[in-house]
């Protein structure tokens, strides 16, 4: 099977890079696998995009959850027929698709697993806005506080992995505190609220701790999602507990529930990240969002019996 590994070696704060020569020694000799390094934000579509046309069958990425995010928008760019298989080396700081994926053990497990073992369907979502742009996600998008998190964790640089998400969260909670109003049709069911944070998930947990979707699939052909009603700053702080026991779903002031298809409109603009990539940040000009499943639109490298699919 032709194979492209595409490498992140900025993902994990640059920590990521120290195991390229496991990479490079792995494929040594090999006529069926090529190894291709991103190069800057973005480098990672073009090049699964490419690979897919120049006829390889597989893509692994090897990175954080945004190099997978980067990828899959390439490979969504062809034809499902034409489209490869999709293997993924977690080497970032959440890994949180990976994990729904059910891609547990060590990076060199995990490269011999993406390069080797058979692939099953799974679904991801797609967002479109008003700005008429439209992105595919693997794992989560996040509207409000969440995204907020997001966009805080990349200024933190003393401390890694969870600690990274737990510290931006205390920052959201002390300096950027607002909330929105939206008006929505959930498969064709109207729903208006004021909320704080909206979670859409097609995976199980995000920031490595945060259990969103504790019962979430990945080929059931719906998105879960996780909302917190305008709380005080100390039940956001008990909700954020919740959220990383999966026990959310007993405060009173989270909904939470499943859809195919939502259709947002906001009385303010809207902070949103995908996948941990900021969508729409603290400038965003973006009131009304599309957020759809699509249901196995990727075949993904992974152990059928330990996924959460």
């Amino acid at each position: 099977m032709r194979t492209r590994l595409i490498f992140n070696p900025t993902s994990n704060q640059g920590l990521s890079a120290s195991f390229l020569p496991v990479v490079e020694q792995s494929i040594a000799g090999s006529t069926e696998m090529e190894l291709s390094i991103t190069r800057e934000h973005g480098h990672a579509i073009i090049l699964a995009q490419n690979a897919a046309e120049a006829g390889f069958e597989r893509v692994i990425a090897l990175g954080g959850d945004g190099t997978t995010h980067e990828v899959v928008n390439g490979l969504m760019q062809i034809p499902e027929m034409l489209r490869p298989e999709l293997g993924i080396v977690p080497l970032g700081s959440g890994n949180d698709f990976s994990f729904a994926g059910g891609l547990h053990g060590t990076a060199e497990d995990l490269l011999a697993l993406a390069q080797s073992s058979p692939s099953r369907s799974v679904d991801i979502g797609v967002v479109e806005d008003d700005l008429g742009r439209k992105e595919y996600w693997v794992n989560s998008l996040g509207i409000g506080f969440d995204a907020l998190i997001n966009i805080y964790s990349r200024e933190i640089r003393w401390f890694k992995g969870f600690w990274v998400y737990l510290i931006a969260a205390l920052r959201a909670i002390l300096f950027n505190y607002t909330s929105f109003h939206f008006e929505a049709r959930k498969d064709g069911l109207e729903w208006q609220e004021t909320l704080l944070m909206l979670i859409i998930a097609n995976g199980v947990r995000e920031g490595g701790k945060f259990m969103i979707a504790p019962d979430g699939s990945l080929n059931d052909n719906t998105l879960s999602y996780s909302a917190v009603q305008l709380i005080s700053r100390p039940n956001m702080l008990r909700a954020l507990t919740a959220y990383m026991k999966g026990r959310q779903n007993d405060l009173p002031f989270v909904r939470s529930g499943s859809f195919n298809s939502l259709d947002l409109q906001s009385d303010a603009p809207l902070i949103i990240h995908t996948d941990g990539e900021i969508f729409a940040g603290l400038d965003s000009k973006v009131t009304r969002l599309k957020v759809s499943s699509v249901p196995a639109a990727i075949r993904l490298v992974c152990r059928s019996s330990e996924t959460h699919a």
